[in-house]
């Protein structure tokens, strides 16, 4: 593809995936989403990424889904806008979940409807304090898709949720934050450096640990405590046998920063 809707940058195992359709708030078309699709993949494939970054070019996150994408939609078959629309929701939401690396979405503005799911996959939430949050869907006449069913009511509950669906009206960053869906508001100016910030501390981390943690915080979700408490023990033992393990009780013997070397 000739357009260059997502560009991917790597530093210090940190890779940054930034969505670039400045001129249209970072809406996202086939374009974005594919090549979101096969940014996310290449960077849970890359064995010098530790940490994922996602942001969005110029003043916005996202805006959601571009209108023009949305009118071709309607014209296609119920069966294949149903299909191309569970595609994307597989490609990125879920597999933003299911990549065992760290995932920060570094919200830089608007992140609406589609753009909105990408920020509740992702595992830490940065905000700048200008940045705005909503569903937007019913406006449009729309039921809502990218996550919001899943991620909404076991962010803040069913009836704080259904209000924000049905109710869809924009919200600041710091109601974000008290709703629970941001984890840190921060000036705009700081947004990136406190990011990196957090990205190279999860970089520096022992990432097998990392990885399994991840893993069950995401299965619990659905787990009784029975099954919770197995998943644990498991993700316990077999990071008992890393050689991060060994480097972390050394460190803490010799009251010094551990080394951890991913192993």
């Amino acid at each position: 593809m000739s357009e260059q809707a997502v560009t991917l940058e790597k530093r210090e195992g940190i890779a940054t995936l930034t969505m670039n359709r400045p001129e249209k708030l970072n809406a996202m078309d086939e374009t974005l989403f594919t090549q979101l699709a096969e940014a996310i993949k290449k960077v849970d494939s890359d064995p010098e990424v530790k940490v994922v970054v996602i942001t969005g070019a110029g003043r916005a996150f996202s805006a959601g889904a571009d209108l023009d994408f949305l009118r071709r939609l309607s014209e296609m078959s119920l069966a294949e806008a149903e299909e191309l629309l569970y595609r994307f929701e597989r490609d990125v939401i879920l597999a933003l979940r299911q990549m065992p690396k760290p995932v920060i979405a570094a919200v830089n503005g608007a992140a609406t409807g589609a753009g909105l799911g990408v920020v509740m996959a992702s595992d830490i939430v940065i905000a700048s304090e200008n940045a705005k949050f909503g569903t937007a869907y019913l406006r449009i006449g729309l039921a809502g898709g990218f996550g919001y069913s899943y991620f909404l009511p076991r962010l803040m509950g069913y009836h704080k949720a259904f209000e924000i669906v049905l109710l869809p009206e924009v919200f600041s960053a710091n109601e974000a934050e008290k709703l629970g869906l941001v984890n840190r508001v921060v000036p705009k100016e700081k947004l990136m450096e406190t990011v990196y910030e957090i990205a190279k501390r999860l970089a520096e981390g022992p990432l097998k640990a990392q990885a399994l943690a991840k893993i069950n915080l995401n299965v619990g979700l659905n787990m009784d405590l029975e099954g919770a408490l197995a998943n644990e023990a498991r993700g316990l033992a077999l990071t008992a046998h890393t050689k991060d393990h060994r480097e972390g009780l050394r460190a803490f013997r010799e009251k010094r920063n551990p080394m951890f070397r991913g192993k």
